[in-house]
């Protein structure tokens, strides 16, 4: 048995567990980075890292000579990707690169009141502070003897630039300077040296986030969307009447009830629709008999009458007539509405069957034109596919005969086929093309069985179109006129040209 697992609860525990996932990464990496969070520029890797630095730089000074000072200061710059100088407590250049350095750095590294010197133009050639007295290879640095020193140090960013100082340890070597001496480096992004903040494990961390967050996303995104594009895709063809298609059930969840309930509304519809067009057809035939009937007792009473009588009897008839008209019509949409499962399609010649459909249809004095190409052939029932084109043309002489210009036009597009019935009436609102093909819908309500049928014509169309498989479709054409356009499987037979088979298209009218 299946556990219903609501999708409330998925979203809940989707985004639980995608947060979980970025606070531990984010967690992760704030504490080896910044260790205490105490500081952005020099976090705590950075800090060991400055220490070990200085421990070895001061270490290489107290032994060598004075004159090789520049050129260790500005190795160890070479290799941690900076620019280092040596200055003394006064901020006096002694050795390395000497760098003008900004105003703020200068008042919090040296001492207050001391405006920052300008650098010498030719620091090589400068002459240095005086050297210090000759070392006689001192051990290490005192205070090491109780552990490892810890350098003070600090950071800046001034003027576009990285800044940082270290305050090196008193020693024989170092105290000949007026103290502190202090180590200053300069670097121009952050980055391009590990002795600060590198934002580039960051910037990865960043990302990786940012990508499984769109990869869980997305999943969870292609979990919801896929069985709601397939339900609106199944409401969509519920919407035109196709009541056979149904939705994957499965899902245990909101979803999962919501595709039970659009199968079943399918069902439902599709029941009352076949029952309804059942009840039509066998009303409709069940009063076939007393119309005959009453037909017979007025052709005796015809008969028999006279005057009045007689022009009363004419009257009946008439109406009698109109009945028997409702009563096919009725008759022939309840049989296409239920042929659908029942008929079997056939490659169907298409141009004689629009030439006896139109011959059936037109007066004497109509012009009905046809376009169709010879050999074009469609999927269609054949007495179906006659019905509705001699209903589309019958509507066309009704309402357009007098204003010319209709014509039953065919082309091939890919495998399908449009059939387009035209005229040059005046059309039907906009707001109407969608109902028309409803049964006994009429556009305008005052039209009488005289003046504007049962209501049921159209309705017939898509009822037979339908059961071949195919579509209806109508327009109102610019600046007059009115089309109703028939879409079915189809092809042109091929014939051999220069050894290829090439479909035959002379004679196609394009569209319009």
């Amino acid at each position: 048995m299946k556990i219903r697992f609501p999708l409330f609860a998925k979203l809940l525990l989707w985004s639980l567990l995608h947060l979980i996932a970025l606070f531990v990464i984010f967690g992760y990496l704030l504490h080896s980075q910044f260790g205490s969070f105490g500081s952005l520029l020099l976090p705590e890797s950075a800090r060991d890292r400055v220490q070990v630095m200085t421990r070895r730089l001061a270490g290489q000074l107290e032994n060598a000579p004075f004159e090789r000072w520049g050129e260790l200061v500005r190795g160890e710059g070479r290799i941690q990707g900076m620019e280092f100088g040596l200055y003394n407590g006064r901020g006096e250049w002694i050795a390395g690169e000497e760098r003008k350095i900004p105003a703020d750095v200068f008042r919090a590294a040296f001492r207050r009141g001391h405006r920052p010197p300008e650098p010498r133009s030719n620091p090589e050639a400068a002459r240095p502070l005086p050297p210090p007295p000759p070392h006689g290879g001192h051990g290490p640095h005192p205070e090491s003897r109780r552990g490892e020193p810890r350098f003070p140090t600090t950071a800046f960013r001034s003027e576009g630039s990285y800044w940082l100082v270290v305050y090196l340890p008193h020693g024989r070597v170092f105290d000949q300077f007026e103290r502190p001496v202090i180590l200053v480096g300069e670097a121009g992004f952050l980055g391009g040296t590990p002795l600060l903040f590198n934002p580039r494990p960051w910037l990865l961390a960043g990302g990786g986030a940012l990508l499984v967050s769109l990869i869980t996303w997305m999943i969870m995104a292609r979990h919801l969307t896929r069985p709601l594009s397939e339900m609106t895709r199944v409401a969509g063809q519920i919407a035109e009447g196709c009541f056979d298609v149904r939705v994957r059930e499965g899902r245990m969840d909101e979803l999962g009830q919501l595709a039970q309930s659009i199968n079943r509304m399918a069902r439902r519809i599709a029941g009352l629709l076949t029952g309804q067009k059942r009840f039509l057809g066998d009303v409709a035939h069940e009063l076939c008999a007393p119309l005959a009937r009453m037909e017979l007792a007025l052709g005796i009473l015809e008969q028999k009458a006279s005057g009045d009588d007689l022009q009363r009897v004419e009257d009946v008839r008439e109406e009698l007539t109109h009945m028997r008209m409702l009563v096919n019509e009725l008759l022939r949409f309840s049989k296409a509405s239920l042929a659908q499962k029942q008929i079997s399609l056939e490659r169907v010649p298409l141009a004689p069957l629009v030439s006896e459909a139109v011959r059936r249809e037109k007066g004497r004095e109509a012009a009905v034109a046809e376009i169709v190409p010879e050999g074009l052939v469609v999927e269609a029932d054949p007495e179906l596919l006659r019905r509705a084109l001699a209903n589309l043309v019958r509507n066309a002489l009704r309402y357009a005969g007098a204003e010319g210009g209709i014509a039953v036009e065919a082309r091939l597009d890919g495998p399908r086929v449009h059939i387009q019935v035209r005229d040059r009436g005046a059309g039907v609102p906009e707001e109407d093309l969608e109902k028309i093909f409803d049964p006994f819908y009429r556009v305008d309500q005052s039209r009488t069985a005289q003046t504007g049928g049962s209501g049921l014509g159209l309705a017939i169309v898509r009822s037979c179109i339908d059961s071949c498989g195919g579509s209806v479709t109508a327009r109102n054409l610019r600046p007059r006129g009115f089309e109703v356009v028939i879409t079915l499987a189809g092809s042109l037979p091929t014939v051999r040209k220069s050894g290829i088979f090439a479909p035959i298209q002379e004679g196609i009218a394009p569209f319009r």
